[in-house]
């Protein structure tokens, strides 16, 4: 685990203040929390931690929650799922068209002006987040989990 650290509780409560500012999100999560070198989020649960890691090289525990970047925390897909029903902003709700530019890794022509970190949603379900910037919005879906077609 030489590349990962716990966050301790200032540090989690400066991530819990991103997710207020930026999603409005206000419930609490009760996870570990692991923050790799590179800004990679992990969370897991505290009793992976009765393993003994002392013979392994870990580069990440638990499941990829975001990455903290300059300009906020980017929710990976499972990250949108946890936060997106207890987020009350920054959130864009696409048609049935859009969903489907959205899984195929298309980036989406967006009419406003806004910018930063949203997240996606297609009727209750939330796909990830993106970015906007300058009228798009941009699609951060890895290329690995982009479907190639899409039956609604």
């Amino acid at each position: 685990m030489n590349n990962l650290h716990i966050l301790n509780s200032r540090e989690r409560s400066q991530l819990f203040a991103l997710l207020r500012q930026q999603f409005g999100f206000t419930g609490s999560l009760d996870y570990v929390f692991l923050q790799h070198q590179d800004g990679n989020i992990f969370i897991s649960n505290r009793s992976l931690f009765d393993l003994d890691f002392s013979a392994l090289r870990v580069n990440s525990i638990g499941l990829y929650f975001g990455e903290l970047k300059p300009d906020g925390l980017r929710l990976s897909i499972e990250g949108s799922q946890i936060i997106g029903p207890g987020a009350t902003k920054n959130i864009i709700t696409l048609p049935d068209a859009q969903k489907e530019l959205w899984m195929k890794g298309e980036s989406i022509t967006y009419d406003k002006k806004e910018t930063g970190f949203v997240l996606v949603q297609h009727m209750s379900d939330f796909l990830g987040s993106g970015k906007l910037v300058q009228g798009k919005l941009l699609n951060y879906v890895p290329k690995a989990r982009r479907l190639h077609e899409v039956n609604a």
